[in-house]
């Protein structure tokens, strides 16, 4: 990947950005979601991710339409 990938096991940014979870066998787990960021800054949020094979398409949508 193109980008730095940082492990986050006690789930801190989750918790800071309030992301939405569900918990299945012991687990809690992030619900699917994107965030897009600019500058350092979330500027969008594509939530609930319906359905998933769309998601792609529909944030390069929003981003050539910035």
């Amino acid at each position: 990947m193109p980008f730095p990938v940082v492990a986050d096991p006690e789930r801190r940014l989750g918790a800071e950005l309030r992301l939405p979870t569900f918990e299945i066998a012991g687990l809690t787990l992030y619900k699917r979601l994107t965030l897009v960021a600019d500058g350092g800054r979330v500027v969008k949020v594509f939530y609930p991710v319906f359905p998933p094979d769309a998601n792609a398409g529909d944030v390069l949508r929003w981003l050539r339409e910035r």
